[in-house]
């Protein structure tokens, strides 16, 4: 279901005969996220990920009146909303939520992360659309919020740590003859590991450290 202006945001949605209103609030929906994390998934997160959508059908499921498969093909129309994006063309050239190219070959490499990136999502929002996401919980259509995240400048602070997070580490061949190399190589492995989002990704910058120091 392609999110478009000439069509109204999705609002509502059926499960079997049923219509319900949806909460498709953005800060709802990066709740949504952690319910559906693939790591973490099980057929009980997915219906409950499906009742934070959709929270005015919980009396309903609660006395029977739902179909367990009802359930499930109303949460894979709403995980495909939610997904969408315009410029997914095709298989090399996927784009996640935030419009950021996805490397097919490492699909589990993430450079953000809703959470740990909060502050710097919202600064960013301050400073380019000069709105306030706290004042919008619960307010902010997601469709709307997606658009606004997509359309996010590269000199934003968000835009930046992502970036730096993509960036390659190639250190310089001669660090003594090339002074300049390394210290722009030095700075890189620096700001990788202030902006580093797992443990992993931390151990992986300070053997990068341990590069330098014998240099």
């Amino acid at each position: 279901m392609l999110k478009t202006l000439s069509q109204a945001l999705l609002t509502d949605t059926y499960i079997g005969d049923r219509k319900y209103a949806v909460d498709l609030s953005f800060d709802n929906v990066i709740k949504y996220f952690k319910y559906m994390d693939p790591q973490l998934w099980t057929e009980r997160r997915a219906l409950a990920s499906l009742f934070l959508l959709v929270p005015s059908a919980i009396e309903d499921a609660i006395n029977g009146r739902l179909l367990l498969n009802d359930c499930y093909e109303t949460l894979k129309t709403l995980s495909e909303y939610i997904g969408e994006h315009p410029y997914n063309q095709s298989d090399d050239q996927q784009v996640d939520i935030t419009g950021e190219k996805i490397e097919t070959q490492v699909p589990d490499d993430k450079t953000w992360d809703f959470d740990q990136d909060s502050m710097a999502l919202y600064a960013s929002f301050k400073q380019v659309y000069g709105i306030d996401l706290w004042d919008l919980r619960g307010k902010l259509h997601w469709a709307k919020f997606q658009a606004m995240l997509i359309g996010l400048p590269d000199d934003c602070q968000f835009r930046r740590i992502v970036a730096i997070r993509q960036a390659k580490l190639q250190p310089p061949s001669n660090p003594a003859q090339n002074p300049e190399a390394m210290r722009q190589y030095s700075q890189l492995v620096k700001q990788k590991a202030d902006y580093a989002l797992t443990p992993t990704d931390y151990e992986m910058v300070e053997a990068e450290y341990n590069y330098i120091s014998m240099n």
